[in-house]
């Protein structure tokens, strides 16, 4: 029997908030802590789930971390690993420091210009007049201030 087009979307949207909570390590404890990964049906729905990591699904997750996470719980010993409170803290402070850090770095990486291969944030260089020599000098910027649109 197929499934109607509202049960289907039904089924996507529940699936698709299912996992988005896979990016709380919180979540993740009370599962391991509640004992849902000695049941074999959620282990088995846990597996099915890695459908969204293809493409055309893939667009749709909002947290990264939460198919990064979907992969890792079906190894056993890290599904084992999420009862102790040392290991969530672990995770979540890695957490926090990549969002602390994964801008700037993603900005840095992502605006390049021309030929010279400088970031599209880096100052321009300027000669000094000092023809004799190559020394530049990065003109001022404006800090503080975004130099490209986000």
């Amino acid at each position: 029997m197929s499934e109607s087009p509202e049960d289907a979307k039904l089924r996507c949207e529940a699936e698709l908030e299912f996992i988005s909570c896979l990016a709380n390590v919180s979540y993740l404890h009370f599962l391991a802590t509640s004992g849902y990964f000695a049941k074999p049906e959620f282990l088995n729905y846990l597996n099915y789930l890695l459908y969204w990591k293809r493409p055309e699904y893939c667009h749709l997750i909002v947290y990264p971390q939460a198919l990064f996470f979907l992969e890792r719980l079906q190894d056993p010993s890290f599904r084992a690993s999420l009862s102790s409170i040392d290991v969530i803290n672990s995770i979540r402070a890695r957490q926090v420091a990549h969002w602390q850090t994964y801008r700037k770095t993603n900005l840095l990486f992502s605006f390049t210009s021309g030929s010279n291969g400088a970031a599209a944030g880096d100052a321009p260089l300027a000669t000094t007049g000092n023809t004799a020599g190559s020394s530049q000098t990065p003109l001022p910027q404006n800090h503080g201030q975004p130099q490209a649109p986000i």
